[in-house]
């Protein structure tokens, strides 16, 4: 069966928004003289005369396609229409009537007999058992109830202390029960559906990917039944209500029933209290003071009608004290016509649509590098979002361009989190409290809180660009990763988590990250496993009830890590290793990308474990991933006669100017290499390498030039010249590492600093000294081939036995020289948190 197209309802939604927002305005405020109270309801009239056109139009589209709708779209369209005419007949009974606005009613509520009459049976809700014992309790009373009313109906005809006594009853014993009934249901059932919705937008956090379909069509679907059963007794007690209305001065009351069908009306304006559903953040967590950014929230159930919408940013805490406040204004506790204040954690403002803008203050949906200028804005507690219709989804919305928060107040949550030195950044959450036109005739509440969030400030963002702000992607993997969810919040887990987890968290951020489709594999983490935490961040409890070992968020951000290169002591955490790594993938200069994916490129392996994948070949290359420098790609080889080559890491920045498989070609062509060893263990030569990468697919042509300097002649004289390119080419030092190395550099061979632990000779094999200086320097040396000195033996022979000046010393008898002053503070300085 083929979808019927959605009506458009822009115009119509519009019509009945500026309906009923004159209406709530004529009864909230006090008309005191008549030309007031005649203007307004010239105003009321007006456009009352246009809904009904509309109304009769809508009514006769809906059911004439009806044929062709599934049950769940129906009762979408059939609330669409029924609500907001319930919540217009309410207001204008309220009114003092004119013969004109009777005339009115009369047409309308004749609108809403044809909804009730070509209405559908009540369906179970989409969460609910048909065969469980609630659903059937309620059935039962769902058909004892619409027989009393239509039993009501029937004795108008009788006495009216009799009816009225009727109306009584039916309000004291069967809609109470029938209320709760559902009431009990709703709630039972609340807590699943929106916390799928909730799981599905913190997998599109974590993956980066579409919303799922089905959690937003479960949500929509569950209010939507909710509001189409209660609008069927709704509605049928507004008839009720007509017909009492109808009948002046026959009853003690002058409104017997609108006591009664506002008792359903709280009901729905509790159980809708949180149907919204924030849209922003959805793929980043992370917001930058002062950085433009969109904001969307949209309603999940049909037929609800806002005035406006109330935006602010509050802490975690504050956070649960709003859920804690739904949830009691949900099961009645709370009246959902209280407004209810909560502090702001941070300041937003409003970027007009129009105005002064910098060249790069462009709003997206990632709020990246969007500067504006400050004078354009008013920094606020909270900024109010006024709705609009939104035809595809067919609901209201708060939808603005152009947010921006402008600075973070310091609060106890800062402050915690300072003091508890663990890296983990403040989280904040979207609050949205949308101010609806409840069918009561009251203004009510409904709210919602939106995905967690970071803030960075601007005011070192340099500096955190280039720290690549580590503490503020590790606070949200952290969170987002662990899927701790708790209604709305995400709750943060401080105890650690099994190393199995950790290890398919770390891969399922590389996958998606480094946009890659070959993950990491178990080997790929051997390296990593036995580096994972150091004294500073080790707790006494670091392994769990089964005895796996337990990661903590500590250990991810402890920077025990270090490489010393030269006169540089670099010192970082496992996380900041990570995002390293990514920017080389992420940058599609380097062209790592494709060779990770073609199992060319290997991951995180031990240096002896690379040599023993070569050592069954000469002529071979192999390439790694490493944490080197920062992150870089490492290149082995292993020569002709059999030399095993560790070249010098290449970084991110040379992988920008020339890429991996131009490292490969010229490598090879320079050290004679055949073969690369893939992470499949195979052999593929170079040759088969240029010839699927197509490296040097064409011959590179001459640039021709014309110039009137490159010959003798007058200067309107022009000559044309060819010039041959020049490239680059990567050549391995290894002719400047034969030479024969001075007396000088013993002191290079360092003993450990005063505190230092004496690593054991079979680990030293792995802290070989770097020169970042050259193109690519080796570090291993080829033999000479000419006699060496005495002091040039030695150093090789300490090289080779992993023996240290302090070693050589100690031998001849000699008490060793103390380290300087530079040495030891090096060596024994306190290592900070990597928290930017």
């Amino acid at each position: 069966m083929s979808t019927p197209a959605q009506p458009i309802y822009e115009s119509f939604q519009k019509l009945i928004h500026d309906l009923i927002s004159a209406l709530q305005k004529a009864q909230d405020e006090s008309l005191s003289n008549a030309q007031s109270f005649s203007q307004t309801s010239e105003t009321i009239m007006h456009h009352c005369t246009q809904l009904i056109m509309k109304y009769n139009a809508k009514i006769e589209e809906l059911f004439s396609i009806s044929q062709s709708m599934t049950t769940e779209q129906f009762e979408k369209e059939w609330c669409m229409i029924t609500w907001p005419l319930l919540s217009i007949l309410n207001r204008l009974s309220a009114r003092p009537g004119t013969n004109n606005e009777e005339h009115v009613q009369m047409q309308l509520n004749q609108n809403l007999v044809i909804l009730v009459n070509k209405s559908r049976h009540v369906t179970v809700p989409p969460t609910v058992d048909v065969d469980s014992n609630e659903w059937q309790a309620f059935w039962e009373q769902h058909q004892r109830t619409l027989n009393v009313l239509h039993d009501l109906y029937s004795q108008f005809d009788r006495s009216s202390n009799l009816v009225e006594e009727a109306i009584k009853e039916f309000a004291s014993c069967e809609l109470p029960r029938y209320l709760q009934l559902f009431s009990e249901i709703c709630i039972s059932n609340h807590t699943n559906v929106l916390q799928k919705l909730r799981l599905s937008q913190v997998d599109r956090m974590m993956n980066k990917s579409d919303l799922d379909t089905e959690a937003i069509h479960l949500a929509c679907a569950y209010f939507s039944n909710m509001l189409y059963t209660l609008g069927i007794l709704a509605a049928r007690l507004q008839g009720l209500r007509w017909e009492a209305l109808q009948s002046k001065n026959r009853f003690s009351s002058p409104d017997p029933v609108g006591s009664v069908i506002k008792t359903v009306y709280n009901v729905v304006e509790r159980l809708v209290c949180d149907a919204l559903l924030p849209t922003k953040p959805s793929t980043t967590a992370i917001l930058v003071t002062n950085n433009l950014f969109p904001f969307h929230c949209a309603s999940l159930a049909p037929g609800l009608i806002f005035k406006q919408f109330d935006v602010q940013i509050v802490s975690e805490e504050t956070a649960i004290s709003i859920q804690n406040h739904v949830a009691s204004t949900r099961r009645g506790y709370i009246t959902q016509t209280l407004a209810s204040n909560f502090l702001s954690a941070a300041l937003l403002a409003v970027k007009p649509t129009s105005g002064v803008k910098r060249n790069n203050a462009t709003a997206n949906a990632d709020g990246g590098n969007t500067a504006h200028k400050k004078s354009d804005v008013n920094s606020r507690e909270s900024v109010v979002i006024q709705p609009s219709w939104d035809d595809p989804s067919a609901c209201w919305q708060a939808h603005y361009p152009h947010l921006l928060c402008t600075t973070r107040q310091k609060d106890t949550v800062l402050l915690d989190t300072r003091l508890a030195n663990t890296g983990k950044r403040p989280l904040f959450y979207f609050y949205t409290c949308g101010m609806m036109y409840g069918p009561s005739g009251d203004i009510c509440y409904v709210r919602t809180l939106s995905l967690p969030f970071t803030i960075a400030t601007r005011r070192n963002q340099d500096c955190q660009v280039q720290r690549m702000m580590s503490s503020y992607t590790a606070t949200c993997f952290w969170l987002y990763g662990l899927r701790n969810v708790d209604g709305l919040i995400l709750n943060w887990c401080a105890k650690g988590v099994e190393w199995s987890r950790f290890v398919n968290l770390y891969t399922s951020y590389f996958l998606v990250n480094a946009a890659v489709k070959r993950p990491l594999s178990a080997a790929d983490f051997q390296l990593l496993e036995e580096k994972l935490d150091c004294d500073y961040c080790r707790s006494s409890s670091q392994h769990s009830v089964d005895g796996e070992r337990l990661v903590t968020f500590k250990n991810v951000l402890c920077p025990h890590l270090r490489y010393d290169v030269d006169n540089q002591n670099m010192r970082f955490s496992i996380w900041r290793g990570l995002l390293e790594v990514l920017q080389i993938y992420q940058d599609g200069r380097t062209t790592v990308r494709t060779l990770w994916n073609d199992y060319i490129l290997l991951g995180f392996n031990d240096i002896a474990v690379i040599e023993k994948l070569m050592d069954p070949h000469v002529s071979v290359m192999c390439l790694r991933i490493s944490y080197v420098v920062g992150g870089s790609i490492c290149i082995s080889m292993k020569t002709s006669d059999g030399t095993v080559v560790h070249l010098e890491p290449i970084d991110l920045k040379r992988l920008q100017a020339k890429s991996i498989f131009e490292y490969v070609v010229d490598i090879a062509d320079s050290a004679k290499i055949s073969y690369v060893i893939t992470a499949r263990n195979d052999l593929m030569s170079i040759e088969e390498l240029i010839r699927r990468y197509k490296i040097c697919p064409n011959k590179v042509e001459q640039i021709s030039v014309l110039s009137n300097i490159t010959h003798r002649g007058r200067v309107e004289s022009v000559t044309n010249i060819k010039f041959t390119p020049l490239r680059i080419a990567v050549v391995t030092a290894l002719e400047s590492m034969n030479e024969a190395p001075s007396v000088s550099s013993i002191p290079m061979i360092e003993s450990p600093a005063i505190g230092q632990e004496l690593l054991p000779s079979h680990q030293m094999n792995y802290q070989n000294s770097l020169s970042i200086g050259s193109a690519l320097v080796t570090t291993t040396y080829e033999p000479a081939i000419q006699e060496e000195s005495f002091e040039n033996e030695l150093v090789k022979l300490m090289k080779r036995h992993h023996k240290t000046s302090n070693d050589l010393y100690s031998f001849v008898g000699y008490v060793p020289p103390p380290p300087t002053y530079s040495t030891y503070l090096v060596n024994n300085s306190y290592m900070p948190m990597d928290y930017e």
